[in-house]
């Protein structure tokens, strides 16, 4: 169960409510200038194993649904397209994305710091 606020956002098994997030992270490095990243974002915007994508440079980083599944195609795509892959980092969604997609604040957003502390006493 995640709780924000005193109130329950969503309920469900760890893997169940990780299922509810955006999906895989896949972090993909190209090489070449940023028009070679924007093209890189374009073509793989268009797979319908894509939930979501960003460009950052020459990093883009994507959600898909399955990781494992995604990643070989990705890679294949990006080969026909004549796009060198200079990196990929695969990463399944934790409790704290789980919470950030459910609420749209990290976990420790709220968490006071010593300082906090310090200055409640002063």
């Amino acid at each position: 169960m995640i709780m924000d606020r005193g109130q329950i956002v969503a309920d469900g098994s760890p893997q169940g409510l990780k299922g509810q997030a955006l999906g895989d992270s896949v972090l993909v490095s190209v090489a070449g200038d940023a028009l070679v990243a924007q093209r890189a974002l374009t073509v793989l915007q268009r797979a319908s194993f894509v939930r979501e994508a960003s460009a950052d440079g020459h990093e883009l980083r994507l959600y898909v649904e399955d990781g494992k599944v995604a990643l070989p195609q990705m890679l294949r795509t990006l080969e026909t397209e004549e796009i060198t892959v200079r990196s990929v980092s695969l990463s399944e969604p934790t409790l704290d994305d789980v919470f950030l997609a459910k609420t749209g604040r990290s976990l420790r957003d709220d968490q006071p710091t010593p300082n906090d502390d310090q200055e409640r006493a002063a």
